[in-house]
């Protein structure tokens, strides 16, 4: 069976692929510095994780236990950074959530960015804090 002429080894359509893809890498980045924050019913916690990372296997335990009693009251979510699978795939999550810049540059795993309802990040839970300050915090994200 004889190739199809535009796949060739040279030809037009290998040499503008790079070029596509830059452009779509170019376009998301600029979208994702321009996207505003949404605004939701619910407050919203949003874990940055990596199965590599040990600052994640510190704080995942600890989540666990502060994450009780807020369900329905806090919108939770979680962006694994793993490999570029579920990179790419927690930043389409990150863009529906309103909040692609917290895959932006450089990406720190191990930690929660803590949103208010008007979509505006208003604190951060971190994995040396105790699960009783990761409380107070959750429920002072609730109150506002």
């Amino acid at each position: 069976m004889p190739s199809l002429p535009m796949f060739k080894t040279g030809t037009p359509m290998k040499r503008l692929l790079p070029i596509f893809l830059s452009f779509v890498a170019l376009l998301s980045s600029s979208l994702a510095l321009s996207a505003e924050p949404a605004k939701a019913a619910q407050p919203m916690a949003v874990l940055i994780s990596a199965d590599w990372c040990m600052n994640c296997k510190i704080i995942k335990p600890k989540l666990e236990e502060a994450y009780k009693g807020f369900e329905g009251k806090i919108n939770f979510a979680s962006l694994d950074v793993t490999n570029d699978k579920t990179f790419f795939k927690s930043k389409q999550q990150a863009f529906a959530l309103g909040v692609p810049q917290l895959l932006a540059g450089s990406v720190s795993t191990g930690w929660v960015a803590l949103f208010d309802r008007q979509g505006k990040q208003v604190g951060r839970l971190m994995q040396d804090m105790s699960v009783e300050d990761m409380q107070k915090a959750l429920k002072a994200l609730v109150a506002k």
